[in-house]
């Protein structure tokens, strides 16, 4: 968390703009009030809550699906991955677009369109209108956390952003449990259909609290060009301590996203032979495993850090580990099943910790 509190966030260099757009004043330390709070953290975490939610539920929906659409198991990946698809390949233009127009804007904006495709989603029959609401869903939900981000690094000073973004990075996880259990045990009562139009609606409502409540960002950045911003990315790319980096952050993280997403509710059920609820409450503890921990990275790299270990190292233990505990889950050894998958959820969100390792390759511009 330390890394994601860093005003070097975004690809689309967002410490430089940060410190461009936020004068001595807004930099300055401000008390945690109340209205602070409602204006700034709880829509754009609203925001991450929901996105979460949209990530995680087609592993406990995949029985329902597979059901009423006579889905394959290639079409359910599919319609699982396009979402991601759609998510990453808006990742570089949308850190342009938060420096440029501010959170603000950028946020309500995204989150409309996941509204739109989460209803599309809802109403859809065919796998064809399902995939096009799902890629609506990626990209509309796919600023949710550098939005919220950038939002409080505008308004906060450093000191208070640990404990801010391990809080906002926790709602990710709420939402990621409350797709699971709450999702199972609500689809009882209403349909699948009938609960994709409800998150529509709550993306929609979400959308209006950010344009509503959230301050403006101060004014636009005019003193760095769309060149500037583009060259500033392929200096990242280019650079040879990112590309010792990103690599393996990206595959764990890619890992542990397709897994938890669906995979491991597919593993749980062919492989492991357990009862659909079994597999929720499996999901579940990985939900509440992936909130915790969304805290205790930040917490226990920020302590590590002060002992003399480089954030290197924490990151290199944390990929071995995450390695580890997915071949003791192929081998099926005999480790308690809530062990293997929570440490799973836990260890495949370390790669928060390449944010430090590349927050101090880079100077703020």
């Amino acid at each position: 968390m330390d890394a994601l509190s860093s005003d070097r966030v975004c690809p689309g260099l967002d410490g430089a703009m940060a410190d461009r757009e936020a004068g001595p004043s807004m930099r300055a330390s401000k008390p945690l009030l109340p209205r602070t709070a409602l204006q700034i953290f709880v829509p754009f975490a609203a925001g991450y809550f929901l996105s979460y939610v949209f990530r995680t539920i087609d592993a406990t929906l995949a029985g329902e699906l597979v059901r009423s659409l006579a889905l394959d198991a290639r079409t359910l990946g599919l319609l699982t991955s396009v979402y991601f698809l759609t998510f990453a390949a808006f990742q570089l233009p949308l850190g342009m677009l938060i420096d440029r127009f501010g959170p603000r804007r950028v946020g309500a904006s995204l989150l409309t369109i996941a509204a739109a495709g989460a209803a599309m989603f809802g109403l859809g029959h065919s796998v064809a209108v399902l995939l096009t609401g799902r890629a609506l869903i990626g990209l509309g939900t796919s600023g949710a956390l550098m939005t919220g981000l950038k939002a409080l690094v505008l308004r906060f000073d450093k000191d208070r952003l640990p404990l801010l973004n391990g809080c906002f990075i926790m709602c990710g996880g709420l939402g990621a449990t409350a797709a699971t259990e709450p999702v199972h045990l609500i689809v009882r009562l209403i349909d699948w259909h009938v609960l994709f139009l409800g998150l529509a609606v709550a993306s929609l409502a979400t959308a209006g609290a950010i344009a509503a409540l959230a301050p403006e960002a101060p004014s636009a950045v005019a003193a760095a060009s769309r060149g500037d911003l583009l060259r500033g990315v392929v200096r990242i790319y280019r650079d040879p301590g990112f590309l010792r980096i990103a690599p393996l952050s990206s595959a764990v993280i890619g890992t542990a996203f397709a897994v938890q997403s669906l995979w491991a509710a597919r593993w749980m059920a062919d492989v492991s032979r357990f009862p659909p609820e079994a597999v929720i409450t499996h999901l579940f503890a990985m939900g509440i495993a992936l909130t915790v921990g969304a805290v205790l990275i930040g917490v226990a790299g920020g302590v590590l850090k002060r002992r003399g270990v480089a954030p290197q190292t924490s990151f290199s233990y944390a990929c071995a580990v995450f390695v580890i505990l997915q071949a003791l889950v192929v081998t099926r050894a005999p480790v308690p099943a809530f062990a293997l998958w929570s440490g799973f959820a836990v260890f495949g969100a370390m790669t928060t910790l390449s944010y430090t390792i590349l927050a101090e390759l880079f100077p703020s511009e």
